[in-house]
């Protein structure tokens, strides 16, 4: 099912999103509370296994998890959270008809599967393009109601995301690994952008209890296509 939703306020700009999901209501899907999780892809070592963890915690939780189906960190996200039965958002640089990379297809497929949905503000037929990687990344802050980091260059495609979570005033959060090195990212993010540090998902839990629980307020209605 493919359906147009009015992105909430925070969204800027207020492009309509377009929404592919087994769903009949995929507008419901994106009212849930949400968490975003992002990453390097091509994190260090251990950091998927976190990105998975992490995934399914929230999926526990109860949040649905936001990442951008890309390979390393975000894969092992929507991974962790399909693992614990949770339902997943892959946020698309490119219209929701096709999946990028094109060696995450099966992944995709059981996103749909599992109730989860593919959003973007691009219509069916756009191909995937450099700066549309990075816009995709205000969408992932915007369904979100916080965004947390697990592994990150200072100057990478997750620090978008970063920036644009703290345009939208949303918290933030990275790993930092209980021993051992954590990357350059995060440690930026702990002391410049006052990110909460997380080492196991017992303190992830603890994040979560934060966030608001109540379902979000969209821009508007959605409708089919």
């Amino acid at each position: 099912m493919l359906c147009v939703v009015s992105p909430p306020s925070c969204h800027v700009p207020a492009s309509p999103w377009f929404v592919r999901s087994t769903s009949a209501a995929p507008a419901e899907i994106l009212s849930r509370p949400a968490v975003a999780l992002v990453g390097s892809r091509r994190p260090p070592s251990g950091c998927e296994t976190v990105a998975f963890e992490f995934g399914a915690a929230c999926a526990w939780s109860g949040f649905v998890v936001v990442s951008g189906l890309a390979l390393g960190c975000d894969s092992a996200a929507h991974r962790g959270c399909l693992a614990a039965g949770g339902t997943t958002v892959a946020v698309l640089p490119c219209g929701v008809d096709r999946v990028t990379p094109v060696s995450n297809s099966q992944l995709g497929d059981a996103i749909l599967n599992s109730g989860g949905c593919f959003v973007s503000e691009y219509p069916p037929g756009t191909p995937p393009s450099n700066f549309r990687f990075v816009e995709r990344n205000r969408v992932i802050a915007a369904l979100s109601q916080a965004v947390i980091v697990i592994a990150a260059e200072i100057k990478s495609g997750t620090s978008h995301t970063v920036r644009f979570a703290c345009e939208q005033n949303k918290p933030l959060a990275c790993y930092i690994p209980e021993s051992g090195k954590a990357s350059l990212g995060c440690l930026h993010l702990v002391k410049h952008h006052n990110a909460t540090p997380l080492r196991n998902p017992n303190e992830l839990k603890l994040f979560l209890e934060t966030l608001p629980r109540k379902p979000k307020r969209r821009g508007g209605g959605g409708w089919h296509v």
